[in-house]
């Protein structure tokens, strides 16, 4: 494949077949690199280790309007959500959020044997929707990210505590009162 070099905004596109200077005749979606990120959730502490590993943009949906907020940051709607949290009111955001020929990956299971999603909005925005429970062929290159230090993961470990504390480890998570991101269980 080829690679085509250039300066611009993040979300550029670039021009097929009949190129003008003008920009007039139709483009194809492409990215520039680094890409620029955003991230929602409830907890400010949560938002700070997102900063901290590289997210340029951070919203509390407790604080702010998702959708509002997202479209702001980029000029009409993001091009790809990846929604993980398995929340249908973030499935919610993510269409009503998403730029026109934009793509949400939903890489969570949601609760229920079915999900209500806004199809209308989906077809209207001429988006796509992709369900995934990532890829078996990324762990590879996650575990050698990480082990480069590309990937900053340490960050995301909120709690370390011993398997014999399972029991209130589970009772945390399900009362969701304390901050947490991933809880390692030492044996």
């Amino acid at each position: 494949p080829a690679i085509t070099l250039s300066d611009g905004p993040n979300g550029v596109r670039k021009q097929a077949g009949a190129a003008d200077h003008l920009g007039l005749n139709p483009s194809v979606p492409a990215t520039c690199f680094p890409t620029s990120s955003a991230t929602a959730c409830s907890w400010d502490e949560k938002l700070a280790i997102a900063r901290s590993c590289g997210i340029q943009e951070t919203i509390n949906y407790h604080k702010e309007d998702v959708v509002q907020r997202a479209q702001e940051l980029t000029e009409g709607g993001p091009e790809i959500v990846i929604e993980t949290s398995g929340s249908n009111a973030a499935l919610d955001m993510a269409v009503r959020a998403l730029k026109p020929t934009g793509r949400i990956v939903a890489v969570s299971w949601y609760s229920g044997p079915s999900v209500a999603v806004a199809m209308n909005t989906v077809i209207v925005k001429d988006a796509e929707l992709v369900g995934s429970l990532a890829s078996p062929n990324s762990f590879g290159p996650v575990l050698r990210y990480m082990a480069e230090g590309k990937l900053k993961v340490k960050p995301l470990i909120t709690h370390v505590k011993p398997l014999s504390e399972l029991a209130d480890v589970v009772q945390m998570i399900r009362e969701k009162k304390e901050m947490r991101i991933k809880v390692l269980l030492k044996p």
